[in-house]
């Protein structure tokens, strides 16, 4: 039985130390979702970049990637803080951190 626990473990590590690098494996494999093209591009760009800037309009998906890089970031770090903010509280409580709690239903 330990040998297939130490395994699992293994496997475990092995899936978050790649799921680290590849924000986009981890929101196809865990969520089951594609991304679109941009949401992809970004969420590669955070994985090499500190800080990047989307500029887009209305419905296009910003709350959903917002979410999934919360999500991404806090599964593959130790003790991650991720700080939210928005112009309204409304859009931080009903927009982003209910499609933060989709994602982890």
């Amino acid at each position: 039985m330990g040998k297939t626990s130490t395994s699992s473990r293994e496997e475990a590590i092995a899936r978050i130390k790649r799921w680290r690098e590849e924000p986009v494996t981890f929101i196809r494999e865990l969520f089951q979702i594609e991304p679109e093209k941009w949401q992809a591009e970004c969420l590669n760009a955070l994985a090499v970049n500190d800080k990047i800037s989307i500029r887009s309009g209305h419905g296009v998906g910003k709350s959903a990637f917002l979410s999934w890089a919360i999500l991404w970031f806090i599964s593959t770090r130790t003790n991650a803080r991720c700080p939210t903010t928005a112009p309204t509280a409304h859009q931080l409580e009903d927009v982003l951190w209910a499609e933060i709690l989709k994602g982890i239903r």
